[in-house]
């Protein structure tokens, strides 16, 4: 899967987490090509564009994802924070 552009790929719980892995992966073979290479500015930035995303979607001409459940992204970047 290309982590660059997942494209609608990521339509269940294994291709999900195949998506985090190859992240994961990208990010050691390749942070000197990522933006933001440290946790807090990878967080700040996920921050940032989630209160932006509306233009991102007008702006390619598509909706905003109207289904999106806020509360179990948050779950899961909380429980990374203990999870081994």
């Amino acid at each position: 899967m290309d982590t660059n552009n997942p494209n609608g790929a990521i339509q269940s719980h294994e291709a999900f987490i195949a998506f985090v892995r190859g992240l994961s992966k990208d990010f050691r073979d390749n942070n000197s090509t990522w933006e933001n290479n440290t946790v807090e500015s990878y967080l700040d930035a996920l921050a940032a564009w989630a209160e932006d995303m509306d233009g991102y979607y007008e702006n390619r001409g598509e909706l905003t994802p109207a289904d999106i459940n806020w509360n179990f992204i948050a779950q899961l970047l909380l429980a990374a924070k203990h999870y081994e």
